[in-house]
């Protein structure tokens, strides 16, 4: 059970009951364009990894502040951490890195994990017709990394960007399956560079 406090307003659209910040207008019209983006990134999003819930969720809660975004098999709390109504603006900036970690979970290291859905976000992006914005870069682990480190997940990036969709989502997924514990930096730069070997044989 999930206790909301403070002014509220429900709607339903195509059978998701949707509870939102009373002082968001326009919130029906709103809807019609956010929740099948919701549905769509969702789906995106197990085509590289396998998800915490199958589906999106039937209840949708949509936060400015104070609660914290989260995933259950019933429902999708989504703080956008904003002022204004959820809107196109605020899921194109933020909602596909947001989906990973609510819907991905954890694996190999954290710093790993966190660089892992940096570049799926951005393939993300990119299949949506996006432009990758700057923020998207590396995650905010990456500067208390080693030089070394750094140097290592540059090399990664600069392979990934200029691979084709398809060859992206095959790194991406691969990574995913095999990342644990043991995992190093060597081993995703052997396999991004693989990815795009292979995309050459074609």
């Amino acid at each position: 059970i999930t206790l909301i406090k403070g002014q509220g307003n429900q709607l339903v659209y195509k059978g998701y009951p949707i509870t939102y910040p009373a002082d968001w207008p326009d919130m029906g019209e709103r809807v019609s364009t956010v929740v099948p983006q919701l549905e769509k990134a969702f789906q995106d999003v197990r085509q590289l990894a396998q998800t915490d819930v199958s589906i999106l969720p039937k209840r949708i809660v949509f936060s400015s502040f104070g609660l914290s975004s989260f995933m259950t098999d019933d429902h999708l709390i989504y703080n956008t951490n904003d002022l204004y109504a959820i809107d196109q603006y605020i899921l194109d900036r933020d909602f596909y890195e947001e989906i990973f970690f609510l819907s991905v979970p954890l694996k190999g290291s954290l710093i790993m994990y966190h660089e892992w859905i940096s570049l799926a976000t951005r393939w993300l992006m990119q299949k949506n017709e996006l432009s990758a914005i700057e923020w998207v870069s590396k995650s905010y682990l990456f500067g208390a990394q080693p030089l070394s480190v750094q140097k290592q997940i540059e090399s990664i990036y600069e392979s990934f960007q200029p691979l084709s969709l398809e060859q992206k989502q095959q790194f991406l997924r691969t990574w995913y399956e095999k990342m644990d514990e043991t995992w190093t930096w060597d081993h995703v730069l052997q396999l991004v560079k693989e990815s795009g070997a292979i995309g050459d044989l074609h």
